[in-house]
């Protein structure tokens, strides 16, 4: 009887690192998504002459700042192009006008992977 127990226990602590095993091949993938879909984004700012500057979680949900307008429409394209490749994805734009600082366009975006 005992033998049968050590057995259990031997076959749940195996199951239990599969599963962690396979929760961190998961976390993994991820990351190298997430790090991939961020440096193709900085690739279409740099290639339009835009300095990249990214804020928020990319798993969830970034906003980028752009202070040409001309570019915006060329970006947005790309981006879009780019989100079709994933599981689901929501972009908005809009235009920011202060008194006090220069007027840009914000793209924010939300992807699901």
């Amino acid at each position: 009887m005992k033998n049968k127990n050590i057995n259990n226990i031997g076959n749940e602590i195996k199951t239990e690192n599969d599963k962690l095993d396979k929760l961190s091949k998961l976390e993994t993938v991820n990351k190298l998504n997430t790090s991939m879909l961020e440096e193709k984004i900085v690739d279409i700012l740099n290639k339009n002459n835009i300095k990249p500057i990214l804020s928020g979680n990319h798993l969830l949900i970034a906003t980028i700042r752009i202070y040409e307008e001309n570019k915006l429409d060329v970006i947005l394209s790309e981006l879009e192009s780019l989100f079709n490749n994933y599981k689901s994805y929501e972009i908005s734009s809009s235009h920011i006008s202060s008194c006090c600082a220069p007027s840009y366009d914000e793209i924010r975006y939300k992807i699901e992977f």
